[in-house]
């Protein structure tokens, strides 16, 4: 006892008791606690979704479901409920609170009423968590005035490492859980993100769109029907029901221009509704390149100085386009979209920054024409319909006509071979038109259980052709894909225990007719049949259990399986080549994790801890050939085995829903599980960590909210600074080489801060922003330099 006594009065365990005697306190009030249940619609009599309904000045509160659902956890006695919603009048309701109490709400519509929300976002948040898988959601739309773009943002989380190769519109890699590249997928609203086109992502995706973006990590819901072996990241866009235009602009470093404009206009009685789109995205990527070595012909030697990069340039226009009708009785929305994307991209290094570019360009264009149908109450209350097709032609443009090697001033000297390629001058083209059908299908038995049924068909071609070398054997591939997935939810005991099981089919063929390519004993066409189709499957499970509000248990399990996607099996026509015997990746996805919040007064207390394994089978790994002499040509190939496992974690603060404090730290520990090569020798790097990949990182966040600053009304200014941690790690194998002669990539540490203020109830703001604050030496993907320190301001307007 005298020992018990000492640990909990010692000075370093203060805070450890703090925490122990809130969570006892709030268990001790949660005897107290009942459950308001109801149903929020409009004056229709139509659910509305995402409806904030709060207890007035507290932190409790809880956001509708897709059905108009709430669920809000309170104490027992009178309570003053506030329901607030963008374009509704607020409500404010007297209610005597106790158990079996339900309750139901109907909104007004308000045009002036954008300043009344309550904002729940950490509540959107938890119902999207309360599914059972291991997932992050990140709430966008109260951020969107400060954002500049979605990569640097999603960077941030918990488990997440985004890796650039350079500045604005560079090619990057998100990493979830240590699985990274292609084995991640992307969606917007449940839709494959590629329908919108090769050239768009998180990084050019306009902001002013998303409403939030959602991480799954690992094991990914079969309704969103891809092979997403590593893990999802689905990005929610905004649903306005009324007119309205938002629209910013951003300047920053390095000749950078961002304009985003997206509006809503509703016309007459029969809810017509036009959504055009509009962005442009423009760098010249001018940065400084720190430690690069630079010919000296009065010293007639290599010396290390600092130069600016000089062919980098990135520019990237979006167009789109969506009319149809919304709130019929016949839909929810029906809707037919056509986009149009334009990218011009200057190649300014290899894979590696020694190799210096000075004339190729890549050019990307793309068009896109989509219908897309919602129901609910698809002829019975229970059943819910979402249809989505689409058609995409992606045409990629490669511009290497010059014999030359390009150092950093700018001076070159000419060679036998092209920059990128490292062959014959080239102007090489691909044209991928793509097909997309999604069909889903969510049957509700209960408030309870749902049975959901999600078919997705993904047909990409690959024509590829090239106007300078005569050399060249065009050729017409092409690869499909038929993935359908069946999952079951059943909620228990008022949903405290959520569980999911789902099982998954996937069918991919392939037609190829490369045989007579030049570099068919590389790529292997001349070893696998031009036709083949196959067949895979998948399962898995995830549950959640809330012990009580400051403790859930979830857990999740999968079998999945990876086909290769286009890049991979097709290559890309210029520096990956195709692989016609690559294998698809299984794996054997496992994530247990304790989650939940505390509140006490004015202070919220949060916290998110995980464990997770990958045993992959077959992984598919980006190697370099050296068949060329600028080291550029690359090819996907499959390691026998490997081992990812981690931890990661997540704490939060926040106070007056004013200062918020976040902190998150990930550990991964991925390894070569190969003992034999396929000649039968041991292999050197068994057990190895797979190499050029970040194994310990984490971010620090600091954010606080100043209302009406400088007696300026119905204003806020936010003002937040992060830190991003990136541990040292291998640049290649770790059994090669000697201790001293090594290849690695060195610790980082790297500062932004920033500043925004918002007018008007938020109708308008300005932002300041500044990355990489002190200036560090960053790098990423092979040693490639990032930028140094930067400024951006960003405006943007809001009219409902």
């Amino acid at each position: 006892m005298r020992y018990i006594a000492s640990f909990f009065c010692t000075k370093n365990n203060r805070f450890i008791t703090s925490i122990i005697s809130l969570l006892l306190v709030n268990l001790l009030f949660a005897q107290q606690k009942v459950t308001l249940y109801g149903t929020v619609k409009d004056q229709q009599g139509n659910v509305i979704e995402g409806v904030s309904v709060s207890i007035k000045n507290s932190m409790r509160g809880t956001v509708t479901d897709n059905r108009g659902r709430y669920a809000l956890h309170c104490r027992k006695g009178k309570q003053l409920v506030v329901v607030s919603m963008l374009g509704y009048a607020t409500i404010e309701q007297d209610i005597e609170v106790k158990k079996g109490v339900v309750f139901d709400f109907v909104l007004q519509e308000d045009y002036q009423s954008l300043g009344s929300v309550e904002v729940y976002g950490k509540n959107t948040i938890s119902q999207v968590r309360s599914k059972g898988f291991s997932v992050s959601a990140l709430d966008i739309s109260a951020l969107s005035g400060s954002i500049i773009n979605l990569n640097s943002f999603v960077g941030k989380t918990s488990g997440i490492r985004l890796r650039e190769e350079g500045g604005l519109g560079s090619d990057f890699k998100l990493s979830i859980n240590g699985l990274s590249g292609n084995t991640i997928r992307y969606f917007i609203d449940g839709v494959p993100l590629a329908s919108l086109g090769s050239g768009i992502s998180l990084a050019n995706l306009p902001v002013n769109l998303v409403d939030r973006v959602e991480i799954y990590k690992g094991v990914v819901p079969a309704e969103l029907g891809e092979d997403a072996l590593g893990g999802a990241i689905n990005i929610i866009t905004k649903k306005h029901k009324h007119n309205y235009i938002n629209a910013s602009l951003s300047l920053g470093s390095f000749h950078t221009y961002i304009g985003d404009l997206s509006a809503q206009i509703v016309c007459g009685k029969y809810d017509f509704t036009i959504r055009p789109t509009l962005s442009w995205h423009s760098s010249a990527n001018d940065y400084i390149m720190r430690g690069v070595e630079v010919w000296n012909p009065d010293l007639y030697e290599y010396q290390t100085t600092e130069k600016r990069r000089f062919h980098d340039s990135y520019k990237s226009l979006l167009a789109g386009l969506k009319m149809g009708f919304t709130h019929r009785p016949w839909a929810d929305e029906f809707m037919i979209g056509i986009s149009s994307n334009i990218n011009h991209k200057e190649l300014q290094t290899g894979q590696k920054q020694t190799i210096v570019i000075g004339t190729a360009t890549k050019n990307k264009t793309s068009f896109s024409i989509s219908g897309q149908y919602t129901k609910r109450h698809f002829y019975t209350d229970n059943l819910a319909v979402k249809l989505y097709a689409s058609y995409t032609t992606n045409h990629s443009r490669l511009v290497d006509t010059a014999y030359r090697r390009y150092s950093w001033d700018g001076s070159w000297m000419p060679t036998t071979y092209s920059e990128v390629l490292g062959r014959a001058r080239a102007i090489r083209h691909y044209l991928r038109p793509q097909i997309l059908l999604r069909g889903n299908i969510n049957y509700a038995f209960s408030d309870h259980s749902s049975l959901n049924i999600n078919y997705l068909m993904n047909s990409i071609g690959n024509r590829r052709y090239d106007d300078y070398d005569l050399n060249f054997v065009p050729s017409n591939d092409r690869l499909t894909k038929h993935i359908v997935g069946l999952s079951y939810n059943q909620q228990f005991w008022h949903d405290r225990l959520n569980t999911n099981i789902f099982v998954k089919n996937y069918i991919v063929s392939y037609h190829q007719n490369q045989q007579r390519d030049t570099m068919a004993w590389l790529t292997g066409a001349n070893k696998v049949p031009s036709r083949a189709t196959k067949n895979y499957y998948g399962y898995g499970v995830c549950g959640r259990y809330t012990v009580w509000i400051p403790l859930s248990i979830k857990s999740s399990y999968e079998r999945s399986v990876r086909m290769p996607i286009a890049r991979e099996f097709l290559g890309n026509s210029q520096t990956i080549y195709p692989n016609f015997q690559l294998k698809p990746e299984t794996s054997h996805n496992i994530n247990v994790g304790l989650y939940g919040s505390a509140t006490n007064n004015k202070h919220l207390f949060g916290y998110d801890v995980g464990i997770f394994v990958r045993k992959v089978t077959d992984y598919i790994f980006l190697t370099f050939n050296g068949t060329n002499p600028n080291g550029t040509d690359s090819q996907y190939r499959n390691i026998e085995s490997a081992t990812i496992s981690g931890v990661e974690m997540e704490l939060v603060y926040e106070f007056d829903n004013r200062l918020k404090f976040s902190t998150n730290a990930t550990v991964i520990n991925e390894r070569n599980r190969r003992k034999y090569l396929s000649d039968g020798t041991a292999d050197v790097t068994f057990d190895n960590r797979i190499p050029n990949k970040p194994w310990l990182y984490g971010n620090v966040y600091v954010e606080y909210l100043l209302p009406n600053p400088l007696g300026v009304k119905k204003s806020f200014l936010r003002l937040n600074t992060s830190m991003q941690f990136v541990n040292w790690f291998y640049l290649t194998w770790e059994a090669y080489g000697s201790k001293e002669s090594k290849s690695i990539i060195p610790t980082q540490i790297s500062n932004d801060i920033s500043a925004t203020w918002s007018f008007a109830d938020d109708r308008y703001s300005i932002s300041m922003e500044c990355t990489n604050f002190f200036n560090s030496i960053l790098y990423d993907n092979y040693m490639l330099q990032k930028p140094g320190r930067g400024f951006c301001g960003k405006f943007k307007l809001f009219i409902n």
